[in-house]
């Protein structure tokens, strides 16, 4: 009996630390892809300006999003000559949406929060994933629109789990599924991935398709990295 504890100890021992390399190996993969980890983490700042469409609306909205490191994001929309505006300054995550009656900046709590705060992560899940208290599980081999895929699942530190698919031929991360809590209903939000293009020596997507309640798109023609964004940018200005 006591082999055989010994035996079955170092069968999952094994298992755990083959799965755990094959993880590591698949996004250092990912991360030479994009243009090498070094190279990802030396990036201080991101703004994409681009257009935001939806099939409820029939023009398309200019959109402005801007990034800082470690955690500072905002994102600006225009519509009808006033802005939507959703930010998070590292401390206070905010919005200001007239179409919502916020016609001022307006502090958020509870899951708005949090959803504008996992924005802000400048890394995202899969770069540098354990200095962020996430855990990666390599889920096997799956078909994600007709592409043979690697799956991850990520579980955040806060338990909400996220499922990335990576392109085995590429080595790009082509979709994600994100669960989305309402208080209507508990749902999943389809992102899928496009038109790779090469900024400073790093790849970024251009094309974003996200298919839930219903299908937006965002398209990015001019993304700009480690410029000038002060603080002040993310900061929730004062209600006047």
């Amino acid at each position: 009996m006591k082999k055989c504890a010994v035996m079955l100890f170092f069968f999952l021992t094994l298992v755990f630390t083959a799965n755990a390399q094959s993880v590591d190996d698949i996004l250092k993969k990912y991360y030479d892809a994009l243009g090498g980890l070094e190279k990802l983490q030396s990036v201080k700042t991101i703004m994409q300006e681009g257009v935001f469409s939806t099939a409820l609306a029939e023009v398309e909205l200019q959109i402005t999003i801007k990034k800082k490191r470690p955690n500072k994001w905002i994102s600006t929309m225009e519509i009808q000559g006033q802005k939507i505006i959703q930010a998070y300054d590292g401390t206070v995550a905010w919005m200001q949406n007239p179409m919502l009656g916020m016609v001022r900046p307006t502090a958020l709590t509870g899951e708005q929060a949090e959803q504008v705060i996992r924005q802000a992560n400048f890394d995202g899940d899969l770069v540098s994933y354990k200095n962020n208290g996430t855990k990666i599980q390599l889920e096997g081999s799956e078909s994600f629109e007709g592409v043979d895929c690697y799956k991850l699942r990520a579980i955040r530190i806060d338990s909400q789990q996220v499922i990335f698919y990576i392109d085995k031929q590429s080595q790009l991360l082509i979709g994600t599924e994100v669960p989305v809590n309402t208080p209507q209903a508990k749902s999943t939000v389809i992102i899928r991935l496009g038109d790779y293009e090469e900024i400073d020596g790093l790849l970024y997507p251009h094309s974003l398709e996200i298919l839930g309640a219903q299908k937006m798109d965002f398209v990015f023609d001019d993304i700009q990295i480690n410029i000038d964004i002060p603080d002040a940018t993310f900061a929730m200005p004062s209600a006047k």
